[in-house]
């Protein structure tokens, strides 16, 4: 069995158009280094993708394989199905609405082809905001340990475009992450507290996201109407429920404190939904206030402060009066991986 370089995993489910795009976006000048792998969830739209798949296979040079599970696994665990269906020694996440940016996956292939990494990963282009996500200033390797995670961590919560060293996460079993949302976190985790990582600082994947996802209305999802609306200031919340027992889990099995390091980074981004929620008034905030002060962690101060300046100033204040010293606290975490 011909083994590849480099397997482009692609989630699929219900979205047709946006996976035809998706495949259409991905080019390489060695077309023979790469397998494209697409793993349909039982969706509704299951005959629809597999006419996608088809055409774009009688189209392709590259290796195309087309793999529909027999039960709705759900986010997590297609994932993993991924993992154990590619041939890759390498295997990039890629969500059937986002796409390959233009010129990207050949410099990206020469990156992976120089050594053997644990995850190697690359900025993200958000269309809708017109802003780049998960950059920083040149390619960088990523050492491994507990110290290094607390510039990086974040950087795993888009799967799209997160690629890992098969072998060193084919034993991790995604059967206790059902309905968590957030498995490549920790493989994420996994990889650069235990290998390390590199950071390639190409333009790699624009994140679309304009598809309906399945997240809280597929067959092995809980039903969950703030999962299945990502439009909501809720839905922020009720994602972050996974991801915070994601961390844990990662912490109780490995005898480590990474969550303390996340836990810290959470209180200062919390400003976001916090803002967002101000935005749409004071009752919504105070909703949202409610919410976020169940969620397993350690608010410390910080949220307090937040929460208290957007209900009595208003968002646009509030965001200009903290503008400053978030801008330096933002050159600070740049500094760190440079």
């Amino acid at each position: 069995m011909k083994e590849y370089l480099l397997t482009i995993g692609i989630t699929s489910y219900n979205r047709v158009q946006e996976l035809k795009r998706c495949l259409e976006s991905i080019h390489c000048i060695d077309k023979s280094l790469i397998e494209i792998l697409i793993s349909e969830d039982k969706s509704p739209k299951r005959d629809e993708i597999c006419d996608v798949v088809e055409n774009f296979k009688k189209e392709s040079e590259f290796e195309v394989v087309l793999n529909k599970n027999e039960i709705n696994l759900g986010y997590d665990r297609n994932l993993k199905k991924i993992v154990d269906l590619a041939r890759g020694k390498y295997v990039m996440f890629l969500s059937d609405d986002d796409s390959i940016i233009d010129n990207s996956l050949d410099v990206f292939v020469d990156i992976l082809k120089k050594g053997i990494y644990g995850v190697v990963y690359a900025p993200f282009y958000i269309a809708n905001e017109n802003v780049y996500r998960r950059k920083y200033h040149s390619n960088s390797i990523i050492q491994k340990g507990e110290e290094y995670l607390a510039t990086h961590l974040y950087d795993s919560i888009l799967f799209s475009g997160l690629t890992f060293y098969r072998d060193y996460i084919l034993d991790i079993d995604a059967e206790r992450f059902l309905n968590k949302n957030y498995f490549q976190v920790y493989l994420f985790i996994n990889c650069v507290y235990n290998f390390g990582g590199y950071y390639c600082n190409t333009e790699l994947i624009q994140c679309i996201g304009d598809g309906v996802n399945g997240f809280g209305l597929s067959e092995s999802s809980y039903t969950e109407s703030k999962l299945a609306d990502r439009s909501s200031v809720f839905s922020f919340l009720a994602f972050h429920k996974g991801l915070i027992s994601v961390i844990r889990m990662f912490d109780e099995d490995n005898n480590t404190d990474i969550f303390k390091v996340f836990n810290k980074e959470y209180r200062i981004r919390s400003i976001v939904g916090l803002s967002i929620a101000r935005n749409m008034g004071k009752e919504a905030i105070k909703k949202y206030w409610s919410i976020f002060k169940e969620l397993d962690i350690n608010i410390g101060f910080l949220p307090y402060i937040y929460y208290y300046m957007l209900y009595i100033l208003g968002t646009k204040l509030t965001l200009f009066l903290l503008h400053l010293p978030k801008s330096i606290l933002h050159k600070l975490r740049h500094e760190e991986i440079k």
